[in-house]
């Protein structure tokens, strides 16, 4: 019985193409070497049946080799390949619009163009790639251009110089910023920002001063010295 129960289950599924039973739609999907979720989505958004679906993929799948710019490319894949473009995405702009390759391949180079960003000789895909690489925040660089009202390249600029500027150097060793040169030291960089402020002297003169102060807070417990941390930041407070 649940051998007849399963039998039946299975029924179901069975798809019949060009005159031949297949165990699945899926199934016959891999026999002619075509994406099942592709065939799904395409009959889903053109609202045909499955049979008609197929026929378009295969009928594609034949259809390889394209002439584009006076050129034969033996299909979509090598030219997009040649172009650098992103194949899936052509293929998507193809049953999207039902237009030709060409026109999708002309429009992916057109849109890659626009976006395409060269700065200091090097030429980048976008804005993005272009930030990533030069370990800046591609958001921050969008917002200071709309603001500001300036180009790309001008934007990256500000950023790379902010970025130089906050480098720190102290003791012949350079930090990311000079909160990363407290924390080095046990410091609070607010509380030393705010000493600086009060001294009206450069960070690292007053970051000397501090740090040799540490000895007059020492405490001796056995054979560990240590530095009473609550009066030295009492004493930093002071100076702020």
């Amino acid at each position: 019985m649940p051998r007849k129960i399963r039998s039946n289950y299975m029924e179901k599924f069975k798809f019949v193409y060009n005159g031949r039973i297949f165990e699945s739609k899926h199934k016959c999907c891999n026999f002619y070497g075509i994406c099942y979720r592709s065939v799904m989505s395409y009959q889903n958004q053109y609202k045909c049946n499955t049979e008609e679906a197929i026929t378009h993929f295969i009928e594609l799948k034949k259809n390889k080799g394209i002439i584009f710019r006076n050129r034969k490319w033996a299909s979509i894949k090598t030219c997009c390949e040649f172009y650098d473009l992103n194949e899936d995405s052509v293929k998507t702009d193809i049953w999207n619009r039902k237009c030709t390759p060409q026109e999708a391949i002309e429009r992916a180079i057109e849109w890659k163009k626009a976006h395409e960003i060269t700065y200091h000789g090097v030429k980048y895909p976008s804005l993005p790639q272009c930030c990533e690489g030069l370990e800046i925040n591609p958001i921050s660089v969008r917002l200071y251009m709309e603001k500001n009202g300036v180009s790309s390249t001008r934007a990256i600029t500000h950023y790379i110089k902010s970025k130089e500027k906050r480098a720190f150097e102290f003791r012949g060793k350079e930090y990311k910023n000079f909160t990363e040169c407290c924390l080095a030291y046990g410091l609070k960089s607010k509380s030393v920002s705010s000493a600086v402020f009060k001294a009206k002297r450069p960070h690292a003169d007053v970051m000397e001063e501090i740090i040799s102060h540490e000895n007059c807070f020492m405490v001796r417990i056995g054979r560990r010295t240590l530095i009473d941390k609550k009066k030295f930041q009492k004493w930093i407070d002071r100076q702020s």
